[in-house]
C-alpha cells in the first residue's frame, strides 16, 4: 500500500468517525490544493461556540478542527492538522454566506530526496525522506451557498506562514472547495 492510499484510508476513517456525529454537527469534505498546485482532501467538521447576530445579518462564531492530506505526486506527502476559529456571515432569507477564519495548525511534510550512490560500492539505492514539521497560522475567506435542499457548497482561500524550528519559514498559501453536509439543517 503505498503512501497515498495510507493517507486516503486515515481520512477515510477519519470522516467514518465524525459520521458518527452527523446529526448534530456539519462534516465539511474539500478539495484541498496548497499552492494551488497540490492536489489534496481535507475533511472536517465545525462546533458551534456563540451567536453574534445583528439586525437581519447572521452570525456565528464556531470552531472547526480539521484534518488534510495533499502531495506533490513523487515528491513529498504532507499531513496538515488544523483548528480555525471561524465567523460565519449570512444575512437573513439569502442563501450565500461568508466566513473569515484564523487558523492555527501542524504541518508535517515528507519530502523524498532522490536516489543515493554509494561511492564505496557503486550502488545505487532508491533514496530517503527527510521529515519537517511547521507549526502554520492561517487567515481564510470562503464563500458559499446553502440551497434549501442537499449540501451546501463552498470555496475557500487562505494564506499564511509555515514556522519551523529548524528551517527558515515560507508562505502556506491556496485554495480549497467542497460541500459541507447538514449545515444549518
Amino acid at each position: 500500500m503505498n503512501i497515498y492510499t495510507k493517507g486516503l484510508v486515515v481520512l477515510l476513517f477519519l470522516l467514518a468517525g465524525l459520521s458518527q456525529s452527523y446529526a448534530q454537527t456539519p462534516i465539511s469534505i474539500s478539495y484541498f490544493s496548497p499552492y494551488f498546485s497540490q492536489p489534496g482532501v481535507k475533511v472536517g467538521t465545525s462546533f458551534f461556540l456563540a451567536d453574534l447576530d445583528k439586525a437581519d445579518i447572521q452570525r456565528q462564531l464556531s470552531i472547526n478542527p480539521q484534518v488534510g492530506f495533499f502531495s506533490q505526486i513523487g515528491i513529498n506527502q504532507s499531513y496538515f492538522l488544523n483548528a480555525e476559529l471561524s465567523l460565519l456571515r449570512k444575512q437573513e432569507g439569502k442563501k450565500r454566506f461568508q466566513a473569515f477564519g484564523f487558523g492555527l495548525g501542524y504541518l508535517m511534510d515528507s519530502r523524498r530526496l532522490g536516489p543515493v550512490v554509494d561511492l564505496g560500492s557503486a550502488v545505487v539505492s532508491s533514496g530517503s525522506r527527510e521529515n519537517s514539521s511547521f507549526i502554520t497560522p492561517t487567515l481564510s475567506y470562503s464563500l458559499g451557498l446553502n440551497p434549501e435542499q442537499g449540501p451546501a457548497y463552498q470555496f475557500k482561500l487562505f494564506f499564511g506562514k509555515k514556522f519551523s524550528f529548524e528551517d527558515q519559514g515560507e508562505l502556506f498559501f491556496g485554495f480549497e472547495t467542497g460541500i459541507i453536509l447538514n449545515h444549518n439543517k
